[in-house]
């Protein structure tokens, strides 16, 4: 294969800046994107599952040790940190990003 150069391709996503928002208005966003909040023991986060049964490879729910939000995706579970963009990606994932990262890939295009 020869060597050559590559773009991403351009992609609209919903994001939500984590502590600039009322909690409940994000959690709602969540949960209407999909993201349920996960029930069990959250000190052994392998027991959350959602509160309708689905699968748990997905969810949201409060680190009692700290009280981050953390958010479970297919690849793992993350901490949502002050300050952190939550985005709704084009694939229909939900994931938190660092405000460099996030800043760095993506403009605002409503005002």
């Amino acid at each position: 294969m020869p060597i050559s150069i590559y773009r991403t391709r351009p992609a609209v996503v919903e994001a939500v800046r984590w502590g600039t928002e009322d909690p409940a208005t994000v959690w709602n966003w969540l949960e209407a994107h999909g993201c349920p909040w996960l029930v069990g023991n959250a000190l052994t986060p392998s027991t959350l599952r959602p509160r309708d049964g689905g699968p748990a490879d997905h969810g949201i729910w409060i680190r009692p040790v700290d009280g981050h939000l953390m958010i479970r995706t297919p690849t793992g579970d993350t901490t949502v940190m002050p300050g952190d963009y939550i985005v709704h990606d084009a694939a229909g994932g939900i994931h938190p990003l660092h405000p460099a990262a996030f800043e760095a890939t993506y403009e605002n295009v409503l005002p």
